[in-house]
């Protein structure tokens, strides 16, 4: 059902400074949706690796 109360979205892209949220988003959905504490207990490892394969730490690290 559509709102029509609804905010349009802004994408822009990735800045260094949204590096912590964005681990933080890898881990609080990295397992089908929710946290990954029960099934991962390293949240910074966890981060690591799923923002480098997305291009997060490598590629896109320079935009400032």
């Amino acid at each position: 059902m559509l709102n029509d109360d609804h905010q349009p979205f802004l994408i822009r892209g990735y800045r260094t400074l949204d590096r912590e949220a964005v681990r933080k988003l890898c881990c609080d959905t990295g397992f089908l949706g929710e946290p990954i504490d029960p099934v991962y207990e390293d949240r910074e490892l966890f981060a690591a690796l799923l923002a480098s394969v997305g291009g997060i730490a490598q590629g896109l690290q320079s935009t400032g």
